[in-house]
């Protein structure tokens, strides 16, 4: 969102975006992701003013468009089964970090609508052989690949998908597959990949401000004791936030029946086809398992890796036992199924926002979460409500504007408090507390701090920052402004 303010503000170009926070440089200048929805949106913006809202219906839009071709995927699949290729959708779409995180502007959504739309085209071309779904489906790998690097592991998937074909399908299908304008049409996504992240580690070697991860943090690399806390964290806090604990744990054990009976045939496609997913699964986990004990928002680009994986187990299960599917008493179940997840997704995708009493709250939240949601909730609303509904006049009338430099102390976000005030700065994130007297310091000296704003209280006992609280300029529940 950040990224959206400068953009509109005319503080960063599209070559060379940047965020509120100043960082190391004091120019807040980092390049992360092709930044083209970023970019249109502050465009509308220059139009409408500034409206999150407008962001916000953007993600939802990618957010619906994955479910949509999810829908597509799972009808294809499952031949005359549409009401099961419905409930399954509907089931993914219990995701709570789908829930929580589809209206928000993060990129990951983005990345994911297009990757679920671009794996259903190249399905549908490995069996159909039409270049048109070929050149769409690479066309958004390409784009799902900019928005979000980590969405390739769909990519890597889908090739192994055509690998597969060619090893096990009829000669007419490698004629077709293995032909020199298919070759190099493989190669698409690569170019744009290839030239803008190249920009992207060029322009942040220049600017070397490091708030977003650009690469891997890869388990190797982690110390034995916070790999058990990070995977203490991961499959007991974070995972059932990926899907409800029972759909896991039924989709698990189903895998492994099927697996196990199937032992003795390994090398045949519909092992290899199921087997490809979870591996890449375990890569992306192996791979990025730092960022386990910090964001759950990287969940996001497994959802469409375990939507392949839904769907093949249920594709193969209607293989063997389709008259199963066709009795109104599981059909019924299933339906069922699907309305306590969705409620039971509402009550905590709504306690993750704000928690109150709704929809039997305690009941469907185990009492340690809730307990420690409704603290959340009320740390959130404690730290970041006066500086969420102050307005634009009254820092102006605080001598504030938007030539000031603010640091926010007290909020551990990059942007967030800078965001919602429209102010370039710093804020907890940039520093470690106690020694917070040498950077503020610092950063007075350099012409890069005017403003303290405070929106943690209980820091106003700090020794280090009492020579900064002094010339106090407004004050309102937990927040208080000094100015230096």
């Amino acid at each position: 969102m950040s990224f959206v303010l400068n953009f509109y503000n005319g503080t960063t170009t599209f070559m060379e975006p940047g965020v509120n926070n100043l960082g190391i440089t004091g120019d807040g200048k980092i390049a992360s992701d092709f930044p083209i929805i970023q970019y249109a949106v502050a465009q509308i913006w220059k139009v409408t003013g500034v409206n999150t809202p407008i962001y916000r219906l953007v993600d939802l839009c990618f957010l619906i468009l994955g479910l949509f071709y999810i829908y597509k995927l799972y009808s294809y699949w499952f031949k005359d089964k549409n009401w099961l290729a419905v409930v399954l959708t509907g089931i993914i779409f219990t995701s709570t970090i789908l829930a929580y995180y589809g209206p928000t502007s993060l990129s990951d959504i983005q990345a994911l609508g297009l990757s679920c739309a671009a794996f259903y085209f190249f399905i549908v071309w490995l069996d159909h052989k039409k270049k048109k779904e070929l050149v769409i489906a690479l066309s958004l790998f390409a784009f799902a690949g900019l928005l979000k690097m980590s969405s390739a592991f769909i990519f890597a998937i889908a090739l192994a998908y055509l690998i597969i074909r060619l090893l096990f399908g009829q000669k007419e299908d490698k004629k077709d597959l293995l032909s020199l304008s298919t070759l190099l049409l493989l190669f698409l996504p690569f170019i744009p990949w290839i030239v803008w992240y190249s920009h992207v580690h060029q322009y942040n070697q220049i600017h070397p401000n490091d708030f977003f991860l650009i690469g891997i943090l890869p388990i190797w690399e982690i110390p034995r004791l916070e790999i058990n806390y990070i995977m203490a964290r991961l499959f007991g806090e974070l995972m059932p936030y990926v899907l409800s604990v029972s759909v896991l744990f039924i989709l698990f054990i189903a895998v492994l029946t099927w697996f196990l009976t199937r032992i003795k045939s390994f090398f045949t496609e519909s092992y290899l086809r199921l087997l490809i997913p979870l591996l890449a699964l375990a890569s992306y986990i192996l791979l990025f398992f730092k960022v386990f004990s910090v964001h759950d928002y990287y969940l996001l680009n497994m959802m469409p890796i375990l939507v392949i994986v839904l769907g093949l187990i249920t594709k193969y299960a209607l293989e063997e036992y389709r008259a199963f599917f066709d009795y109104k008493a599981i059909q019924m179940s299933f339906i069922l199924v699907l309305v306590i997840l969705t409620h039971q997704t509402a009550v905590i995708t709504r306690a993750r926002i704000e928690l109150k009493d709704w929809g039997y709250a305690p009941v469907v939240l185990a009492a340690e979460k809730y307990d420690f949601l409704k603290w959340n909730s009320y740390y959130d609303r404690s730290r970041y409500e006066i500086v969420e509904t102050i307005e634009e006049r009254q820092l102006d009338s605080l001598g504030i504007d938007k030539t000031k430099k603010v640091m926010c102390l007290g909020d551990h976000t990059i942007n967030r408090s800078l965001y919602v005030i429209d102010r370039l700065g710093f804020t907890s994130f940039n520093i470690n507390i106690d020694n917070a007297h040498h950077f503020i310091q610092n950063k007075k000296a350099e012409g890069l701090l005017d403003y303290i704003i405070l929106i943690e209280p209980d820091w106003l006992s700090k020794e280090n920052l009492t020579p900064f609280l002094k010339n106090k300029v407004y004050e309102k529940g937990g927040t208080s402004i000094y100015k230096l």
